[in-house]
């Protein structure tokens, strides 16, 4: 998926209009590698915040980093799985 979208000829114009929800393609942290993530909401300074869903991770990244993602690269199954831990708590104050 990165290579394809790394491709100049293949690669789609930015994602114009999008909806809280959808999955694109979007850059990853290190902007070398194009991602699946699931955009969780636009912030007022024009960046979105994303949910990267074969990693878990949600970061902030700028609407031009997104691309529309392909129906292909959306039947594979998120390698994430959300979990949590009932009545754990921090050994201290804080979780470090």
């Amino acid at each position: 998926m990165s290579r394809f979208y790394s491709k100049g000829t293949r690669q789609e114009q930015p994602v114009e209009i999008f909806m809280v929800g959808d999955i694109v393609a979007a850059l990853y942290r290190d902007c070398s590698t194009w991602n699946r993530a699931r955009v969780l909401g636009e912030m007022c300074s024009g960046l979105v915040d994303l949910d990267y869903v074969d990693f878990g991770d949600s970061i902030e990244q700028h609407r031009d980093n997104l691309r529309s993602m392909r129906s292909d690269f959306l039947s594979l199954p998120f390698q994430v799985i959300e979990c949590s831990l009932a009545g754990v708590n921090p050994a201290g104050r804080l979780w470090i």
